[in-house]
């Protein structure tokens, strides 16, 4: 509770009362503490925990929820409330579940988590795709934990593989043509115009090898 000093200031303090008798006489003693250092140490804890834009949160080491702060309803469209009454892992996509789950009993040890990811689902149905750390107090039986959102990082990932699948179909498919044509083909280095490629046809017109073409002159190998 707050106190207001002589000059004016205000501290926070802490009561701690005793009942006990002295003689004939019930005496109370009261303890007064000041705590005005440690609220001031909460508050700022407290303001960070709402502020960031990471999901920060407390859990306890048998998967529920204890706290969590409004980045998590930012993100998933859940209130507060929905996330300390449910298991973790209903959150979470059906192929992460068990994942989380053997995480958690990692954590029971006391050894932390780095860069764990996983999917959760929102209250939309869509997914997002949060990378974890989690750093287990096992006395208390909780972990802290802190998210980051990287569903735009994973969508970047995804879209980088369908491309490069897609070069490498491109690529087969040239080569493919490359070797079976009844014409001959030289690839040649625009630089120097040396012969990099021949392709089969190329090789059996002329009657040289493959090793033979390679790093010559276009002009003095053909002609």
């Amino acid at each position: 509770m707050p106190l207001q000093t002589k000059n004016g200031k205000r501290r926070e303090v802490e009561f701690v009362s005793n009942v006990y008798e002295e003689g004939n006489q019930q005496v109370i003693q009261c303890n007064i503490r000041d705590i005005t250092e440690r609220k001031r140490i909460e508050n700022e804890r407290d303001r960070f925990f709402a502020l960031s834009m990471d999901m920060l949160c407390i859990a306890n080491l048998d998967g529920f929820f204890q706290q969590v702060n409004p980045a998590f309803e930012r993100l998933l469209g859940y209130s507060e409330e929905d996330f300390l009454f449910k298991p973790i892992p209903n959150f979470l996509h059906p192929d992460d579940q068990s994942a989380l789950m053997a995480e958690y009993a990692r954590l029971a040890t006391g050894r932390p988590t780095n860069n764990l990811e996983n999917r959760w689902r929102c209250k939309d149905g869509s997914h997002k795709w949060v990378a974890w750390s989690y750093f287990p107090v096992v006395e208390e039986g909780i972990a802290y934990g802190v998210g980051r959102d990287i569903s735009e990082r994973k969508a970047a990932e995804e879209t980088l593989e369908r491309v490069a699948e897609a070069v490498r179909g491109s690529e087969l498919r040239y080569r493919r043509l490359f070797e079976s044509a009844r014409d001959g083909i030289l690839i040649l280095d625009n630089a120097d115009r040396r012969i990099t490629d021949a392709n089969p046809y190329m090789t059996e017109l002329l009657g040289y090898t493959l090793d033979e073409f390679l790093g010559k002159d276009s002009g003095k190998s053909v002609c």
